[in-house]
């Protein structure tokens, strides 16, 4: 199998071969490889597609890297010697799940968000049929509390956007972009499509699943999970854990919907609980696990219209059908050093209130497969230090949080509202009135001063950015953008110990994901799930 790398396309070539987001037209993508190669196409037997991305810089082009399979050794080694972007390669799957041989204590998994689903699915694998145990309600139900809270301001604490089947990201835009370098990532890919997420994953350079899709593949993974012996409690919280000489030695849980708690006896805790479960993380600290403050980040959501986001990237190829809806990754360096930068991009999405406290207000983005939806909406965050809150305690974090989040309820009339702002209005520049870009967010918005919520550097530094994103993209030049506050909850402020095999403070608790404080979005805590899960028991990632 020989590889070729960074082959360009233009949009009207990639249109040719692939009308759609999956390239499936085997005959016209064997024309164009042939082309390239100089060579008849029935000389090409298989073509593999493994990334595909857009270079905007300059001009619109996508860059393809592909696996070809030639029908002889001879064509082969013509094309290694020809092409310097050629050579050759193992698709082989490097990720190997190795069975325990002997009896172990049943795991306790608690959370069944990224971490929590990918470490059950691989103990399993292992032989192991662990518990799981998550706060929030199955999707179904999830759904329906999310729409009561969207339509009746009906807040429940334990199954929101934050809690419930699947984790946050299932009321996201599920993208599977990650930072990290991993031989599990192709694994994690390969099980989404596996239980139903589209193929197009497996090569896309800014793969997603999307809300819509991933509330399905989760679903999937559930009745695959079991039907393996995996015993899964939705509406159960992690209320209390006994220990003995720092030793763990089982854990009290409540059944929220009876609100009835029981005792299970546990030597094997995994904590996978996501970075919104204050509760359970200050019950943890009171018991004597040791964690520390980390650097998180806080601010708004900016709202454009998609097509100024497309213009903005792809100039004269906005409307061209090969091209997605348009993303962007942005920063700026601020004077402060905290800088200013975009998170957790939705192209054609809306915002979303993830409020998972009573009379507080948080803000996500959210996007369906199709990203079809008028506005594209982002995250613009400022660094938070610990020293800007930290008074020895590690915590101190949540209660920065939640002051915040509690400013913005107050500043919507004590109401779960959207406070917006116009890009205008914070820089003095236009009167704070929605114009030609109208906020998405279903529950519904209250025009405010940001002035009144966040803090005085984070604004700072929102004010010198702006300017400065417009540099580098037109559509941030735009002072009817709106701004909607606020978002608090981007990764986790508090970091659990532990050690090089998960392990914490106490013996027998492991912690892994974004609540441990090791991982930022769905990849990256599926894979650092996969790596404890096979840590506890000895096994190396």
């Amino acid at each position: 199998m020989i590889r070729l790398q960074n082959i360009s396309l233009s949009p009207d070539e990639r249109y040719r071969i692939a009308k759609g987001d999956l390239i499936t037209d085997l005959k016209a993508c064997k024309l164009f490889f042939a082309q390239y190669l100089r060579l008849p196409p029935e000389a090409l037997l298989t073509i593999r597609i493994v990334k595909e991305s857009i270079d905007a810089r300059k001009s619109v082009s996508f860059i393809i890297t592909a696996d070809i399979e030639f029908v002889d050794a001879d064509t082969e080694n013509r094309i290694l010697k020809r092409f310097k972007n050629a050579s050759v390669t193992d698709i082989s799957s490097p990720h190997i799940t190795k069975r325990l041989t002997h009896t172990r204590p049943t795991p306790v998994i608690v959370g069944f968000g990224p971490a929590g689903i990918f470490a059950a699915l691989e103990m399993v694998d292992m032989g192991l049929e662990p518990i799981m145990l998550e706060r929030g309600a199955a999707i179904q139900q999830r759904v329906e509390d999310v729409q009561s809270f969207i339509h009746h301001q009906l807040l429940n604490s334990n199954s929101n956007i934050q809690y419930g089947e699947g984790g946050a990201g299932t009321f996201s835009d599920a993208k599977l972009s990650t930072g990290i370098k991993s031989d599990a990532i192709r694994h994690v890919l390969e099980t989404f499509v596996r239980f139903g997420a589209p193929e197009s994953i497996l090569y896309k350079a800014m793969p997603h699943i999307g809300t819509d899709i991933i509330r399905r593949v989760v679903v999937q993974i559930r009745k695959h999970l079991l039907n393996h012996g995996v015993k899964i409690s939705f509406r159960t919280t992690l209320e209390d854990i006994e220990t003995e000489n720092k030793t763990l030695q089982g854990i009290v849980v409540r059944d929220n919907a009876l609100n009835q708690t029981r005792y299970i006896p546990c030597t094997k805790l995994l904590l996978c609980i996501g970075h919104s479960a204050r509760d359970t993380v200050e019950m943890l600290y009171n018991k004597g696990v040791e964690m520390v403050s980390k650097p998180f980040a806080i601010g708004v959501r900016i709202e454009h219209l998609q097509q100024e986001v497309n213009r903005s990237r792809y100039h004269e190829y906005w409307n061209h059908p090969a091209m997605p809806r348009a993303s962007y990754n942005l920063n700026v360096k601020t004077p402060d050093g905290r800088g200013l930068y975009s998170f957790c991009m939705c192209p054609g999405g809306e915002v979303v209130l993830a409020s998972s406290e009573h009379s507080g207000i948080v803000v996500n983005g959210m996007s369906y497969y199709a990203r079809d939806a008028q506005n594209a909406n982002s995250a613009l965050l400022v660094g938070i230090r610990p020293e800007d809150f930290n008074c020895g305690d590690p915590l101190a974090g949540f209660s920065f949080q939640r002051s915040i989040e509690q400013r913005a309820y107050e500043s919507a009339g004590n109401q779960y509202l959207a406070p917006v702002q116009t890009v205008g209005s914070l820089l003095g520049k236009t009167e704070n009135r929605i114009s030609s870009i109208s906020p998405s967010c279903k529950n519904g918005y209250s025009m405010c001063k940001l002035e009144t919520i966040l803090p005085a550097y984070v604004l700072q530094n929102l004010k010198y950015g702006l300017p400065l994103l417009a540099k580098q993209m037109r559509c941030f030049g735009n002072l009817e953008a709106v701004l909607s506050g606020v978002e608090t909850r981007s990764s986790s402020p508090v970091r659990i110990l532990r050690s090089e095999c998960g392990e914490t403070s106490i013996k027998g608790i492991y912690g892994a994901g974004e609540g441990a404080g090791f991982s930022g979005g769905i990849m990256s805590s599926a894979i650092d799930g996969i790596k404890i899960s096979r840590r506890m028991y000895g096994e190396a990632l």
